[in-house]
């Protein structure tokens, strides 16, 4: 994902998912969780989260596995969606 098209698409994304109720009284493990599997393309079998740090899904259309180990807090907005976007090329 390299366009500004794709990084707008992931700030709406982001947005959608903090919008939701009572996502910032979850742990930093099921934010992320709830946001990778927005972003995933597929059905949820093929979706798996382990914690503490990976993720296992279709993004971007590739199959991918995920380590946030390096991850800004997701809370830190700009920081989180530009590591993300470069995770999800």
């Amino acid at each position: 994902m390299k366009t500004l098209n794709s990084l707008l698409i992931i700030e709406q994304i982001y947005n959608f998912v903090l919008e939701k109720p009572y996502f910032q009284s979850k742990s930093q493990y099921m934010q992320l969780h709830i946001l990778f599997k927005e972003l995933h393309e597929g059905d949820n079998i093929n979706f798996e989260s382990i914690k503490p740090h990976t993720f296992k899904g279709v993004f971007n259309g590739i199959d991918k596995v995920i380590s946030t180990h390096t991850a800004p807090a997701i809370v830190e907005k700009h920081a989180f969606i530009g590591w993300l976007a470069k995770q999800l090329e």
